[in-house]
This record gives structure tokens, sequence and C-alpha cells, in this order.
């Protein structure tokens, strides 16, 4: 792949995960989302189910799409350091407090919290 359709892949992705940062948090980059977006996508094709995040939730659907990007551009996105564009980042493993976190999240969306 050439760089132009890297950098293409790498803007659909990062507008994907902002997306659904704006979705689930109304922040359209919320810290940690670079790791949370791709673990959750991970557990949601794992389980063949919808994972909750924040007052929303990342679908199988959503899953299937951003993991497809991300093989395709054999990273995951993070934001540049101005917080326009989008730079390549592999965010496994998975910092423990991220996966702590997560866990919370299912559990609070499954109403046990």
């Amino acid at each position: 792949m050439d760089r132009t359709g890297r950098d293409i892949l790498l803007k659909r992705l990062g507008d994907a995960m902002s997306a659904i940062s704006e979705d689930c948090y109304c922040a359209g980059w919320l810290q940690g989302t670079e790791y949370m977006v791709p673990e959750l996508c991970r557990r949601a094709l794992s389980a063949d189910c919808s994972m909750f995040w924040g007052h929303g939730k990342i679908t199988v659907e959503q899953a299937k799409e951003l993991t497809m990007l991300a093989e395709q551009l054999r990273s995951w996105a993070d934001t540049d350091e101005e917080s326009i564009g989008y730079n390549p980042f592999q965010p496994f493993p998975i910092p423990p407090e991220f996966l702590a976190a997560i866990d919370r999240e299912q559990t609070i969306g499954q109403g046990g919290g």
C-alpha cells in the first residue's frame, strides 16, 4: 500500500474511533481511546456481542469494520500532538489500568454497578 492509501485508511480508522468516543462519552477523543477501542473491538468479536463503553456501546459490526481497517494498516490510530490528525499506534498489550476500566464498564453496562 502506498503512503497516500495508508494515510486515507489511517484517517478513516481514526475518524471512526473518534466517532465512537463522541457517541459513548461526548468527547471527540477521550484520553485512552487509543487503548480502549481496540480492546473493546477485540472483546466484541471474541464474545460476538456488543461491549459497553460510557453511555454507549461498540457493536460487533463496528468492531468488524474497525478491526478490518486496523488489519489493513497493521496498526490502530492515536491522535497526533496537535489532535488534528492521527498517527499509527500499536495498543497491545493493553496497560492494566485500561483493562480494569473496560471490565468495570462491562459490569456497569450489564446493570451490575
